[in-house]
């Protein structure tokens, strides 16, 4: 162990994993030593071999040396499919790259993390579209429901294709619940967007009016809209 580890400080690091392979039959470590010297091929067959099976560690030794087909086909096995669509990026393969990316886009929607769907879709696969459709699906099947149409809403820059998402959503064919959480939602976008604020007041009463009856605490939401009136308060 004293020879290797000198072998090791003197940067001789095949003669340092030959030692920790034949004399002490430690695999592993052999490995470390050849990722430390920056022989990532031979320290990523090694991880590979059945005795040590560090699947993970194999593929990083690859990503290090610049093997990056070995290394994504390894990350593809380990389920890792947003790296591996990283890696066909950086070698240029887009389309390969979109494969693995709407893989995991579409564990996160059947899991119910649409925002996590909608965040590959528009920051990996480049797909604004695809990315609030996924954000309305998850509006719609009320799975984190106002976190999704917040960041829907978010997303949209032009002031005019704001209000008329707003007000196609709203005019659509909302349960109580939905009402409830949309009155939610444009709380949020009451205090960002002051260009919009007499119509969002007004959807406000719209809903908290509907409402009131079944839910009388909703009334307390309308303090936000009439922050300027102290009667009201």
């Amino acid at each position: 162990r004293q020879m290797a580890e000198n072998y090791r400080k003197d940067k001789e690091f095949e003669k340092a994993a030959f030692i920790y392979i034949k004399l002490l039959k430690n695999r592993f470590k052999a490995a470390e030593v050849l990722e430390e010297g920056m022989l990532y091929e031979k320290a990523a067959a090694i991880f590979l071999h059945p005795e040590v099976n560090a699947k993970e560690r194999a593929a990083k030794c690859y990503e290090k040396g610049n093997m990056y087909n070995e290394a994504i086909q390894l990350f593809i096995e380990l389920d890792k499919h947003e790296h591996a669509g990283d890696l066909y990026m950086k070698i240029g393969e887009r389309k390969k790259a979109i494969e693995r990316y709407e893989v995991v886009a579409e564990r996160y929607i059947k899991s119910n993390h649409y925002i996590k769907a909608s965040a590959i879709y528009q920051d990996k696969i480049l797909s604004f579209e695809a990315a609030q459709k996924t954000l309305l699906r998850g509006w719609n099947n009320k799975h984190d429901a106002v976190n999704c149409l917040k960041t829907y809403f978010k997303n949209i820059d032009e002031t005019d294709t704001l209000r008329h998402e707003i007000h196609r959503i709203y005019q659509g064919d909302l349960d109580a619940q939905q009402q409830l959480y949309f009155l939610d939602v444009i709380k949020a976008q009451y205090t960002q967007q002051p260009e919009l604020a007499t119509e969002l007041r007004e959807i406000a009463y719209e809903i908290v009016s509907e409402n009131v009856h079944t839910t009388p605490s909703v009334i307390n939401e309308l303090k936000l809209f009439n922050s300027n009136n102290s009667g009201f308060l």
